[in-house]
């Protein structure tokens, strides 16, 4: 982006999504933790806390980053929590198969974009073994993840294994 003259603050601006996007998941995955009363508060405090820590304050805005990884598993696990929470409180259901895929999918593209992301997968497939009952669903579900988190390998490797 610098090379083809774009200025430095939309380049930073365009770098440091990754960060945003990130931080939106978290709020939305604490909302779903956080009592109404003082939910606003502790949000704050979360946020702070998050953007603050020594691997994440200083790497907002740059291409070493940590944040694009971060963004698709925030996303993957609000996915697998959100239809268990209704208001304050969560409910045991079944979760739904589409968001296992896409849970998958986003995790597949986190691994291919930066390799030690994979030990995050195995915590994904926790979270969905975890969420399930029966051994039959868990099954499914465990084999509907990881056919999403090929695909999502497949397609983020496509372009890059083409060209090597």
């Amino acid at each position: 982006m610098t090379r083809a003259g774009f200025p430095s603050w939309l380049v930073s601006a365009i770098l440091a999504l990754p960060t945003a996007i990130a931080l939106f998941f978290l709020a939305l995955i604490s909302k779903l933790f956080l009592l109404r009363s003082r939910r606003n508060i502790y949000l704050v405090a979360i946020i702070i806390v998050a953007v603050t820590g020594a691997s994440g304050g200083p790497l907002i805005g740059t291409t070493m980053s940590e944040w694009h990884v971060v963004a698709l598993y925030l996303c993957a696990v609000w996915l697998i929590l959100k239809p268990f929470a209704i208001g304050d409180v969560f409910v045991l259901t079944k979760p739904r198969l589409k968001n296992v895929l896409v849970e998958g999918f986003l995790g597949g593209l986190a691994v291919r974009f930066k390799l030690t992301a994979g030990a995050y997968a195995l915590g994904l497939a926790v979270l969905v073994v975890a969420l399930s009952a029966g051994l039959f669903e868990r099954s499914k579900r465990l084999v509907v993840l990881g056919l999403g988190g090929v695909a999502g390998a497949v397609i983020s490797y496509g372009p890059w294994g083409y060209e090597v």
